[in-house]
């Protein structure tokens, strides 16, 4: 089955939760016309991303869950951001390591990824991340600090003091549009301090960003792309923007599944 069907019947499964507010696994069988471990995974998934919390013969929408922002974000462009997290995977050393997690929904794809992993020490300011490693046998820091809902990411003074004094091996971070940009930006000021942490305190520096966002603009410039030392990103980036971003770090592509 294609990502993008699994991603549609996901969103399904939300939205009838909106409606219903709870879902027996006998009806989203019979809804969604798949198995019951087929709904029993999809639960699963979405249940670690804080969409629906799962009780007995079903499951109801999580109270206190992600915004349909983050939601939305995690679920667009489905195929490429897990593309992308899949080849990040890659550059995670097998011994143990210092690893920094950035807010957004692509690092949020590779921290679900990340579970099967060896222990690593891992420092983040992104709920979405932290929730999908807590059954992971990793050492888990959570920062703190001013909630940000759009994202549930956190931010502000409790966050940079958090980091200020880490060091990290390498960093995952995101980006929104840096259509009109020379690097990776933001959509709000608050972002701006935690992600210059992740910047000044990793040795490594990799971004993750789906080639959507390169036709759409943000609102404040983070870092020079000369100052990330690699940018994964998927197939379809256009040829042109590839060897110009190539004279500046380099450029992984990943291709998503079909």
């Amino acid at each position: 089955m294609k990502a993008s069907e699994i991603s549609e019947r996901r969103n399904q499964i939300v939205e009838l939760l909106k409606e219903k507010k709870f879902l027996k696994i006998t009806e989203a069988v019979k809804l969604l016309d798949v198995s019951h471990e087929t709904v029993r995974q999809d639960f699963n998934y979405l249940e670690k991303r804080g969409l629906l919390k799962k009780v007995y013969g079903g499951a109801q929408l999580a109270e206190n869950g992600p915004t349909a922002d983050l939601q939305f974000r995690e679920t667009s462009h489905y195929a490429e951001k897990l593309a992308i997290a899949r080849e990040a995977l890659r550059l995670i050393p097998s011994g143990p390591c210092t690893i920094g997690l950035d807010s957004g929904s692509t690092v949020a794809f590779l921290a679900s990824e990340m579970r099967a992993l060896s222990p690593k020490t891992i420092f983040t300011n992104s709920w979405a991340s932290m929730t999908a490693l807590l059954d992971s046998g990793h050492d888990l820091y959570f920062s703190g600090g001013r909630l940000i809902r759009s994202d549930m990411s956190f931010h502000g003074n409790i966050t940079r003091n958090a980091f200020e004094n880490i060091a990290m091996d390498l960093c995952f971070m995101g980006s929104s549009g840096v259509w009109n940009h020379s690097g990776i930006c933001s959509a709000s000021y608050p972002e701006l301090d935690a992600k210059r942490q992740f910047i000044e305190r990793s040795s490594t520096k990799v971004v993750l960003m789906d080639s959507s966002k390169f036709a759409t603009s943000s609102f404040i410039e983070v870092a020079k792309w000369n100052e990330i030392d690699i940018l994964i990103t998927d197939s379809h980036i256009a040829a042109e923007m590839k060897y110009r971003l190539e004279q500046e770090l380099k450029v992984i592509t990943a291709v998503p599944a079909r």
